[in-house]
């Protein structure tokens, strides 16, 4: 399906705007008096994202992982606890600067068993009790 603008040859004017598989006569705007011209709608503008506001508190990164958190916590895997530790020795995790790392350590968990699901723990807006104020 694609969309079209039509536009008044005399004037140039934009009169209508539709979607179909090829431009066709709409409401009587045929194609001879008036050109549909195809066109690709435009993205939504999304709003500047605050980097801070991305910054969450250690507890708050590890209650993102859900009904695993308490299993990963207290996992005797030498590679949970170096990113246990990891995590701990930290201020604050940057969910938008430390992505790339972030999704690392979550495949790791998700290799020793634990369904941590990434986009709950790095694509949800951090609410403003996960926010690191720091």
């Amino acid at each position: 399906m694609s969309n079209f603008k039509v536009f008044r040859k005399s004037d140039g004017e934009e009169v209508i705007r539709y979607s179909a598989a090829m431009a066709q006569s709409v409401n009587g705007f045929d194609l001879v008096d008036y050109d549909h011209v195809e066109y690709l709608p435009d993205e939504p503008e999304q709003a500047p994202i605050n980097p801070n506001g991305w910054k969450i508190h250690v507890g708050s990164f590890f209650d993102r992982f859900g009904a695993h958190k308490l299993a990963i916590l207290s996992s005797q895997d030498p590679l949970i606890q170096a990113v246990i530790k990891d995590a701990s020795v930290r201020q604050c995790i940057d969910l938008l600067g430390r992505r790339d790392e972030l999704l690392q350590v979550i495949g790791l968990l998700n290799s020793k068993g634990f369904a941590v699901d990434p986009v709950a723990v790095l694509d949800l807006e951090p609410t403003a009790d996960e926010v690191w104020n720091g």
